[in-house]
């Protein structure tokens, strides 16, 4: 995020804490959480610097100080606020929609659809496999996996229970936009780039690559992808706002050459920070703070957990945080760099968000709701190309028991049985028993 100079001193920033939410299945067919992205982010960052050693020699012997008020002003040149008018009651998936515009979801649906077919004629799957199924994807349906996605970092709840039935979860949303199974296929095929001509061996090539055009790997990954990014933005006196992936003491000492200042929360084990910060034990509520001769500003802050910022724009001081009251008492203390004054909370901006992108006329009917009976309704025989006759386990004999057991529990002892109902959505296979209750009136 890059901010103008325009806003005054007392306007700042607040960081966001790294919070995992993963979602898990399980299901035996596919792992959807096979490598953690921040896990594979830090592995190459650490591989990066190693291989950057021979070229940043002289960044060890920076020399941290006290704070002196070292920090440059630059002045804005350049051309402040958004770049296009926008109402006032503008609503949250519009705002939204500058950043994920129509173009990308359409790359989404492109790259989803070509990486699903890719593994259809690629590999050998089972006859049930659930990549047998697959139906190309829409920009309308993926607007809802998308919003289905924002609702379950909302819900915190595992995938595998936000399509339970079960009265402690039994959320209507979910199953009212998309089926769970169609859900985790979109999950599985989810993809930004063209694996068939994406560099071999290039584990971040579906994030962001790091090179040129030609393909030339450009200073390090990560301050490279900042450089690109800020390209038509630097050299006017704007602020950029990094994530600790990004942050860096070299990206901060390139973006002063650039007249642009740099704030972001800082990794532990970054390299040429001071460590007498990055290791100083603080109680809660202390800071500590070091500043090189460039005016770049390391701090410490103690919180409920460390907190470390890179500021090349903030003194280590103390601000009141005015959305932090709570029954009278005084206003929390926070370092300036991280202090707030938010507009709207980012958890109602996500609630609005999915009421928008999950509007009631993409719903779909809830299946799981008991069906009046009808004379089109009847049991038949499944059979195999050879006429042979198909056992399968009952689908609500299954479902009953997976409200009390985890999945592969709910597997063993369900009944099996040779009768499906060609007219139920998806034709499940059905035994008499379930059949008749399904239908009963």
């Amino acid at each position: 995020m890059i901010e103008s100079e325009e806003s005054s001193d007392g306007e700042v920033v607040s960081f966001r804490r790294n919070v995992t939410n993963r979602i898990s299945s399980s299901s035996s067919e596919e792992s959807y959480a096979s490598e953690d992205l921040d896990d594979m982010l830090e592995e190459l960052a650490i591989n990066e610097e190693e291989e950057l050693n021979s070229t940043t020699d002289s960044l060890d012997n920076i020399q941290w100080n006290e704070f002196a008020n070292r920090q440059h002003s630059f002045s804005f040149t350049g051309i402040g606020g958004l770049l296009m008018d926008l109402p006032s009651n503008i609503s949250a998936s519009k705002v939204f929609s500058l950043f994920l515009d129509e173009k990308v979801i359409s790359l989404l649906v492109t790259e989803t659809n070509r990486y699903a077919e890719q593994k259809l004629h690629q590999r050998e799957t089972a006859e049930h496999a659930r990549l047998n199924r697959w139906k190309p994807t829409t920009s309308e349906e993926m607007i809802k996996f998308i919003g289905l996605m924002i609702w379950m970092g909302l819900v915190q709840t595992p995938l595998v229970k936000c399509w339970s039935t079960d009265p402690i979860y039994n959320f209507p949303l979910p199953r009212s936009k998309m089926p769970r199974n169609r859900f985790e296929l979109l999950l599985t095929n989810l993809h930004f780039a063209n694996n068939e001509t994406m560099e071999e061996g290039s584990r971040l090539g579906k994030v962001y690559s790091g090179r040129d055009t030609s393909g030339k790997k450009q200073v390090g990954i990560a301050e490279n992808v900042c450089i690109e990014l800020a390209d038509k933005l630097i050299n006017e006196g704007r602020t950029l706002f990094v994530d600790n992936f990004y942050t860096s003491y070299e990206l901060a000492a390139k973006f002063l050459q650039f007249k642009t200042h740099v704030i972001g929360t800082v990794r532990y084990n970054k390299k040429f920070m001071p460590r007498f910060v990055m290791s100083y034990p603080l109680k809660r509520g202390q800071m500590i703070a070091r500043e090189d001769d460039n005016g770049i500003v390391v701090l410490k802050w103690r919180d409920v957990r460390d907190v470390r910022i890179l500021s090349t724009k903030h003194a280590p001081v103390m601000a009141s945080n005015s959305d932090s009251t709570h029954r009278g008492r005084p206003p929390k203390q926070k370092p300036l760099a991280r202090a707030t004054n938010k507009k709207i909370e980012i958890r109602k901006f996500r609630e609005l968000l999915v009421t928008e992108l999950l509007s009631p006329e993409n719903a779909m009917p809830d299946n799981h709701r008991k069906k009046p009976r009808n004379m089109s309704h009847h049991l038949e025989i499944r059979k195999n190309q050879q006429g042979k006759p198909i056992r399968r386990m009952c689908a609500l004999c299954y479902q009953k028991k997976r409200q009390t057991a985890e999945r592969q529990e709910a597997k063993k002892n369900v009944k099996k049985t040779t009768t499906y109902c060609s007219s139920c959505p998806k034709s499940p296979q059905m035994c008499l028993e379930c059949f008749n209750e399904h239908h009963a009136t």
